[in-house]
């Protein structure tokens, strides 16, 4: 086993991990900033975002094994700001329970990324004038609501532990390291 690759691959997941939930939360604030400004109009505005929202921590959870308890898509007039919901019960061995939070809370951000890729290299280039423009559309209503709650960073970080040790795992296996050029020693260089 290389020692450098694998403090290097640690670091890097570590780093990614944390990444990720800065980038939930700076979404969460761009959300946050735009539902102010469209007022109680945003849930009408953003509603197909807010379906795949829902869907995504649903999908994922389904994906890795949890019971979908509930799902609300959509709820126009939330008290407490919640615009959907999707109730889960992980199953299995702990390690796979805190999979099945870790993942299905980060799932409107990883889904949303994956979606809005495929849409802008595959879809929007084939796409002319109004068909285009509905894309776009659903294209910004998918990356406003793309967001991690608070809970949702709470539920990563209290079950980070077995998705960091994959994570560093990937990582490894992958040769993925984004201090090689930073910290050539950690790099193995």
């Amino acid at each position: 086993m290389n020692a450098d690759l694998l403090v290097g691959s640690a670091l890097s997941a570590l780093i990614f991990l944390i990444c990720l939930c800065l980038y939930g939360k700076l979404l969460d604030c761009l959300r946050g900033l735009v539902a102010k400004k469209c007022g109680g109009f945003f849930a009408t505005l953003t509603f197909i975002g807010i379906a795949h929202h829902e869907l995504s921590h649903a999908v994922v959870a389904l994906l890795t094994g949890a019971k979908v308890n509930s799902i609300v898509l959509f709820r126009l007039k939330a008290k407490n700001g919640n615009l959907g919901e999707v109730k889960i019960t992980p199953r299995g061995l702990d390690i796979f329970k805190s999979l099945q939070i870790c993942l299905s809370s980060a799932a409107p951000m990883i889904l949303g990324s994956l979606n809005l890729f495929l849409m802008l290299k595959y879809l929007n280039p084939i796409l002319d004038s109004w068909k285009l423009a509905l894309a776009i559309y659903v294209e910004i209503t998918i990356l406003l609501n793309m967001s991690l709650s608070k809970q949702d960073i709470l539920n990563i970080l209290k079950h980070m532990f077995w998705l960091l040790i994959l994570t560093v795992g990937l990582f490894y296996a992958f040769k993925i390291n984004f201090l090689a050029g930073v910290l050539p020693s950690i790099a193995g260089a």
